[in-house]
């Protein structure tokens, strides 16, 4: 083989490496571009139920989280002003949820298939703790089609974490 063979035999495999290598490279691009996605989504949730979680600490005297020692009715016992706290923590509440529902309830990786058994199970918690329950309720009850929250999303809650009753 002449040397001019040569050169041209290492110029052609010279260029499918690099070839090669642009390829692994766009692709780990790509791969690391979807994980900070996923992260910032996870990350915009948990800051969002933190956020949450430190309203229902500044308000200890509203059932904003789910436990037993709240054994107790919406409307019981509470000033026009604690209900209306108490509506609009939940109604933030409910946003979250919409949220983590519509991005996670579909997503079949393994990663977002663990955070919607997370936030399903927050779902299922809160649907079963009365006053979230009853607000919710009284709430969707009062909605129209138009002014409601995503379709999926309030189908879910009514049929499957409040066991399709009728009433909601």
């Amino acid at each position: 083989m002449t040397s001019s063979n040569w050169i041209s035999v290492v110029s052609d495999v010279a260029q499918v490496l690099l070839i090669l290598i642009a390829v692994v490279t766009y692709s780990s691009s790509k791969r690391k571009e979807e994980i900070d996605r996923e992260n910032g989504t996870y990350d915009s949730l948990d800051e969002r139920f933190t956020n949450y979680l430190k309203l229902a600490l500044r308000n200890t005297d509203l059932p904003l989280v789910v436990s037993e020692s709240y054994n107790i009715k919406i409307g019981a016992n509470f000033s026009a002003e604690q209900k209306y706290r108490l509506n609009c923590g939940y109604l933030i509440l409910i946003s979250i949820l919409e949220r983590a529902y519509k991005l996670y309830r579909d997503i079949s990786s393994d990663s977002r298939e663990k955070e919607w058994r997370g936030w399903e199970q927050y779902m299922v918690d809160y649907t079963s703790f009365p006053p979230f329950r009853e607000f919710w309720m009284e709430m969707t009850e009062n909605l129209t089609k138009e002014a409601g929250f995503h379709r999926d999303f309030e189908y879910f809650l009514k049929q499957k974490l409040l066991g399709g009753q009728k009433q909601c």
